[in-house]
């Protein structure tokens, strides 16, 4: 019967236009898929060098709010970076920047244990890390930074005031 109604109403042809449509936008969204992914792909890491002043110098023009300080053991790829032993006590504290009361970035900072100690919440509240740490009797001449693209996830999206899923940047 069914077979029937849909002959003597075209039905089959609309439903043959209509797998044609699907098949034909699945083949249009894999071509634009597969050229964001050659475009994203085109451009080999670059060097930037800026001054590590102009950089406290613009944190000094936001707000910061702590969300959490805490001693934890280094992971691995942490204690790399830091040329610790994995397991190493270090100090995780993450921080929301804002300017004019909008959220402008959460940074989540590695130190270890014993330059930890001196980064106090009043201190992280009042002063830009890098102030810190020199006032710590640590000198920075040089740092690497690496931009790439990140989701924002379940516990940022909240502290940046945005959609799960959001597109950030991330440093």
């Amino acid at each position: 019967v069914c077979g029937d109604w849909y002959a003597q109403t075209g039905g089959m042809i609309a439903l043959r236009q209509n797998l044609a449509y699907i098949l034909e936008d699945t083949e249009r969204c894999k071509e634009i898929v597969k050229n964001l992914l050659a475009y994203s792909r085109q451009s080999a890491p670059a060097r930037a060098y800026h001054k590590l002043n102009d950089i406290v110098d613009n944190s000094l023009k936001t707000s910061v709010r702590i969300i959490s300080i805490q001693q934890i053991p280094a992971p691995a790829d942490v204690a790399e970076l830091l040329e610790l032993p994995a397991g190493t006590m270090i100090q995780k504290a993450v921080r929301v920047r804002s300017l004019k009361d909008e959220p402008l970035s959460c940074l989540t900072t590695f130190v270890p244990g014993h330059v930890g100690k001196m980064l106090t919440r009043r201190k992280l509240l009042s002063k830009p890390m890098l102030v810190l740490l020199e006032e710590g009797g640590i000198r920075i001449s040089s740092a690497n930074q690496t931009l790439s693209a990140q989701l924002a996830d379940h516990f940022v999206a909240p502290l940046l005031n945005v959609d799960i899923g959001a597109p950030l940047l991330a440093v």
